[in-house]
């Protein structure tokens, strides 16, 4: 169960928040977003906007946590590489300032500073970094704003035929825990790390292909001053079988440098049917397989099917 609200103060001050009470069989998961977004500060309408408070971060603007067709989360923004503390991801809401906006209807771009770690209280002196610049080759532009045709289409109104572009940076550091001292109090070590990648979205017709490539450099998640570099990618296929029935496979792999030998290879296969049974009504049935290069005794690639009932009011 989650409680979303959103609105807007004045014509160019919007805020939006989220709230969960119960997700993944976990209860009282508590304030996932809430920020403001004062747009149009300067020149041209959407050039310049200011987003405060909790919120995913804008390297994520190509295929935003939110906008997932599946209940299994986008692996380049899901996975980690601390095995302690924060364990930071991607996706994970942060607390922060982001400027974002568009420039000349197909460029959009987003840069940020944030606490980091994942969470809304500052556990550290030091700030996260982060930016992204997109641009939309084909297609409505990203503004929504068009010349209207003399004839609007009657049929297949949804069609978008249309591709994108981005690319994303992210720099941050963690201090995560390393025990305790012999007088009993708790060791801390730093973690500095960065993230940089790609992202890819592609339409024609009733099909959309998403796509996307990350590689990442973490110089001491283990407390052993050993470099970990990571690499990922995934792709996406989605099919607009009738305007109530989608279906979804999505294919990733993730792949690690990891001189500790803590960490695993591995590639996944997320398919998923989608029937949107009223407007407010959506029906959800969905597999996850995972394979990893080192296999564990009775340990299925199977890992889970899940049915999901959405009904929003």
């Amino acid at each position: 169960f989650e409680l979303l609200i959103g609105g807007t103060l004045v014509e160019v001050i919007g805020f939006f928040g989220e709230w969960v009470a119960f997700e993944k069989m976990k209860n009282a998961e508590g304030l996932k977003q809430m920020f403001v977004q004062f747009s149009d500060l300067l020149g041209p309408d959407n050039l310049l906007n200011m987003k405060v408070g909790r919120f995913e971060p804008g390297t994520t603007r190509g295929h935003p946590d939110n906008d997932r067709m599946t209940m299994e989360h986008i692996m380049p923004w899901d996975y980690r590489v601390s095995k302690v503390g924060s364990q930071w991801r991607m996706r994970d809401q942060q607390a922060g300032i982001e400027l974002n906006g568009i420039v000349s209807k197909r460029f959009e771009y987003a840069a940020g500073i944030v606490n980091g770690d994942g969470t809304t209280l500052d556990k550290n002196k030091m700030k996260d970094l982060y930016g992204r610049i997109g641009y939309k080759l084909s297609g409505m532009p990203i503004d929504g704003e068009e010349e209207i045709p003399e004839t609007l289409a009657t049929t297949n109104n949804w069609r978008d035929d249309t591709l994108m572009v981005g690319v994303y940076g992210y720099v941050g550091d963690s201090i995560l825990p390393g025990g305790k001292d012999k007088a009993g109090k708790d060791i801390t070590y730093e973690n500095d790390f960065f993230r940089v990648g790609v992202d890819l979205r592609a339409r024609y017709q009733d099909l959309e292909v998403l796509a996307g490539a990350i590689l990442g450099q973490d110089d001491n998640p283990d407390n052993t001053d050993k470099t970990v570099d990571s690499l990922g990618f995934f792709v996406e296929a989605d099919y607009l079988f009738k305007p109530w029935l989608i279906g979804v496979a999505r294919f990733g792999q993730l792949s690690f440098d990891d001189p500790n030998e803590k960490r695993n290879d591995f590639f996944t296969f997320t398919p998923n049917i989608t029937i949107l049974a009223r407007p407010n009504v959506r029906l959800t049935l969905e597999a996850l397989i995972q394979v990893e290069d080192v296999v564990k005794e009775n340990k299925d690639n199977l890992r889970w099917i899940k049915g999901n009932v959405l009904y929003v009011f």
